[in-house]
């Protein structure tokens, strides 16, 4: 189970049930979702989150790196994907 640190926002990912152990998120499905972003205040958290999230084994898709082509200046992000395959973006601008 991932359960990201913030005060006023919990999320929790746990296992889906047996019968659907299987199936995984595909991001391009017609009404599926890519991924979720959340927005931390510096790039030195998203750096930490980052070192917390490799110690406990997430899939780590891109790590913290600036996007200078995110339509956003000064992007700078890291993305994750969760067992069931979904895609969370950790990012500061």
């Amino acid at each position: 189970m991932w359960c990201p640190e913030h005060p006023k926002l919990g999320i929790t990912i746990t296992l889906p049930p047996r019968e659907l152990a299987a199936e995984r998120v595909q991001c391009r499905r017609p009404g599926a979702l890519h991924h979720l972003a959340f927005w931390v205040e510096s790039r030195q958290e998203v750096d930490r989150l980052y070192a917390k999230r490799l110690a406990i084994g997430v899939d780590v898709v891109i790590p913290p790196r600036a996007f200078p082509e995110n339509s956003q200046p000064g992007c700078y992000a890291l993305y994750l994907r969760d067992p069931d395959g979904l895609r969370y973006e950790i990012v500061t601008y």
